[in-house]
């Protein structure tokens, strides 16, 4: 059975968590990504996976209400963030209401799913970007159980995810706020997991926990933690697997068409990091330790945004800046040049030595880039040498 063309699956699991046979099994293919895999045998051919594709929907899209540059008042928790800590004070907030948190998570096996949160502290391990695809197993049918037992659900994820849920769900809840994720691509985790093994010299990943992102700007780096240890530290152009995130290099292919990006979105709430900040309009607050973007796009998402102000900084800013720092508001990543080379690469020389390849040109540039962006007066120096 086809529930959609290859090319447009995005594995958001809705399949997985609509068929009743439970006859559908996420298999990966090519690289690494996955896509549903049907058991013939089983299938009774209720037609429920087609139905509920998001490619085979047309998911409303709604405009900003209103645009926010924005951090959390708790400086721990901004600081313990990938940018501003707004996905931290919307998950507080939905906990102190009674609700429950779903949201993208490492296990003790070092995979990342998505998992439902019910107290503060689960809600730690939502932190940090993952910079790769989570799995949602059935996290769709647990928030379907949730809302009909009108219990209030924050779903968070990246767009197609949303789609899938709400694809999934086939009518609104009132008591649902999702939450998207401005995405760059969503790279399989047999990537990921690969680059690990080979860089840490470890066949076994449990218990590891890394994160992407520290800093902004140049800052950003690949970190592994082993019980609370730092066993790994690498620049992200100094890192073949977060350099080839960076270019898009190894998206699944409907990143490259994905219809979500753009600035009408089909969540209640988007965030994001807000890039480009002040660079046209004047903001004169710290932006160092990090800034989010926050863009309501319904009424339901303004009111809840608005319900949580009381924790939150939020400064209106327009959705043409907010664009200019994150053009997947306005268009999907563009594939790098040799993506078609990675992957015919990727299954004769493995991960490493295949990205290694493709990267070549990136690899020497951006440690160059760096030290113009640290050093400003090398870039006169520069300048002198070219003009002569």
């Amino acid at each position: 059975m086809i529930i959609c063309e290859k090319e447009q699956c995005t594995g958001c699991f809705a399949c997985v968590n609509i068929c009743p046979q439970k006859c559908i099994t996420m298999t990966e293919m090519e690289f690494g990504c996955i896509h549903p895999k049907v058991d013939d045998d089983a299938c009774i051919n209720c037609g429920l996976c087609i139905k509920v594709c998001p490619n085979n929907n047309k998911i409303p899209k709604h405009a900003a209400r209103h645009v926010y540059a924005s951090w959390s008042k708790d400086d721990t928790d901004r600081v313990a963030s990938t940018s501003g800590g707004a996905a931290t004070v919307f998950s507080k907030k939905m906990i102190q209401d009674g609700g429950v948190v779903f949201g993208a998570a490492i296990d003790e096996h070092c995979n990342i799913v998505h998992k439902a949160a019910d107290t503060i502290e689960s809600c730690e391990g939502f932190r940090g970007s993952k910079y790769v695809q989570s799995h949602i197993e059935y996290s769709y049918t647990n928030a379907k159980k949730k809302l009909k037992e009108d219990i209030p659900v924050l779903f968070i994820g990246t767009p197609c995810q949303i789609a899938g849920l709400l694809s999934y769900l086939q009518k609104p809840y009132d008591n649902l706020i999702t939450c998207d994720l401005i995405c760059h691509g969503t790279p399989p985790q047999k990537l990921l997991r690969e680059h690990m093994k080979h860089v840490l010299k470890k066949e076994n990943l449990g218990g590891l926990r890394f994160t992407f992102r520290s800093t902004l700007g140049f800052g950003m780096s690949f970190k592994v933690y082993e019980k609370n240890k730092k066993i790994y530290d690498k620049p992200f152009y100094n890192d073949l697997y977060y350099l080839g995130f960076e270019k898009a290099l190894f998206c699944r292919d409907s990143c490259y068409q994905c219809k979500y990006a753009s600035k009408e979105r089909i969540s209640d709430i988007t965030i994001g990091d807000f890039w480009g900040l002040g660079k046209e309009e004047a903001f004169d607050y710290d932006v160092k330790r990090g800034v989010s973007l926050i863009i309501p796009n319904t009424d339901k998402g303004q009111a809840f945004v608005n319900s949580c102000e009381d924790k939150l900084e939020l400064f209106e800013r327009t959705i043409d800046e907010a664009a200019k720092g994150n053009s997947q508001l306005n268009h999907p990543s563009k594939a790098h040049i040799k993506r078609n080379e990675f992957i015919k690469s990727y299954n004769k020389l493995g991960f490493n030595k295949a990205a290694s390849k493709a990267l070549l040109k990136d690899r020497f540039k951006y440690p160059i880039l760096y030290m113009i962006f640290k050093f400003p007066f090398l870039k006169k120096i520069i300048l002198k040498i070219r003009r002569k």
